[in-house]
């Protein structure tokens, strides 16, 4: 099982604010009462002065597109550089296979490796694949299985994280009724089938409230509907459905299963999904398709993507040019924000 960082933990701080996975650097390490390991952007610029960097100040976590890591790689291959790490997140960009097989053999024994796959729109990630620690040559057929060939490039966004539905879809503008956009009720989401391609939607607690200023773009891309199955005349019952969602934060839930057309089986969100009133998802515009393994997603590089600006009062000391600050975190879990 992944855990997030605990006390005596070290967080690698290293991504811009203007970015979304800065939030989870900053934030969970104050949270949770592990260190944030500030790294000064000029690290960036060598790969192998940042791995020395985590070494030496025994990061533990790194959060890192794979455009980044695929040049970070060779420099945690080196002795001893790897350090204390023990969690390296890839996020924002498509991974593939060929640089996730690096990684495994960069980074310690034991360390986790994790694909994460979401937006702004859904709180940064929504979705999670833990890299096995197979045999190299056939880490991706372990992975996959014999189903995913054709789609064996890049490494799979995996299973939703808690309290969040996955489901994969075609909407209005492949056929479906178009209500709702304009406030007449939910708009028929027409769900496919386990396997088939479709618009990976995403539902549950990290979806944003929307577009600021812009109530024309929320409509269209976090509509409110109601799920159909792919055909009208097929029996939902009998459909392995493109539903998967994750236990909520209350237990219950169906566990990450799938098959979320059965309200009694089915979690919170797929039963809201099911019914009248229906579930209000945002639509991802990425293509995609559910299988035994979870969702995979492949990003659309045409999707327009919102620009989430935070602003920070700046309460800590300031450390000299270029050096790296290590900053405590929060001893009370029980912290409020």
């Amino acid at each position: 099982m992944v855990c997030c960082c605990a006390q005596g933990d070290a967080v690698a701080v290293k991504t811009a604010i203007t970015f979304v996975d800065s939030l989870w650097e900053m934030l969970a390490p104050v949270a949770l009462g592990a260190d944030a390991l500030l790294l000064p952007p000029s690290l960036q610029l060598s790969p192998a002065s940042l791995a020395s960097a985590l070494a030496a100040h025994g990061a533990t976590h790194l959060v890192a597109v794979p455009s980044v890591l695929r040049l970070l790689a060779p420099a945690l291959a080196a002795p001893r550089r790897g350090g204390r790490l023990r969690l390296v997140v890839s996020s924002g960009e498509p991974l593939g296979w060929e640089l996730a097989r690096q990684l495994l053999a960069c980074v310690p024994p034991g360390c986790a490796v994790l694909n994460l796959y979401g937006s702004t729109e859904v709180a940064a990630d929504c979705s999670w694949f833990q890299l096995p620690h197979a045999d190299a040559a056939s880490l991706d057929t372990a992975a996959m299985g014999a189903a995913a060939a054709p789609q064996r490039g890049s490494v799979p966004a995996g299973r939703p994280i808690a309290s969040t539905l996955i489901c994969v879809a075609r909407l209005a503008e492949e056929g479906g009724d178009e209500r709702g956009a304009e406030g007449g009720g939910p708009a028929a989401l027409r769900l496919c089938c386990r396997g088939e391609p479709g618009e990976v939607c995403v539902a549950g607690a990290g979806l944003a409230a929307g577009y600021l200023h812009d109530d024309a773009r929320t409509a269209q891309r976090f509509p409110l509907v109601t799920a159909a199955a792919a055909g009208d005349d097929d029996d939902q019952a009998s459909l392995q459905l493109a539903v998967v969602e994750a236990p909520s934060d209350h237990g219950g839930g169906n566990g990450g299963d799938g098959g979320g057309h059965a309200a009694e089986a089915a979690g919170p969100l797929a039963r809201a999904l099911f019914s009248a009133a229906g579930l209000r998802v945002f639509r991802t515009r990425d293509l995609g398709l559910i299988d035994a393994q979870g969702a995979r997603a492949h990003r659309n590089p045409a999707a327009p993507f919102a620009t989430l600006t935070c602003v920070f009062r700046q309460t800590a000391a300031r450390g000299r040019a270029g050096a790296c600050v290590r900053t405590r975190g929060m001893r009370a879990p029980q912290a409020s924000w």
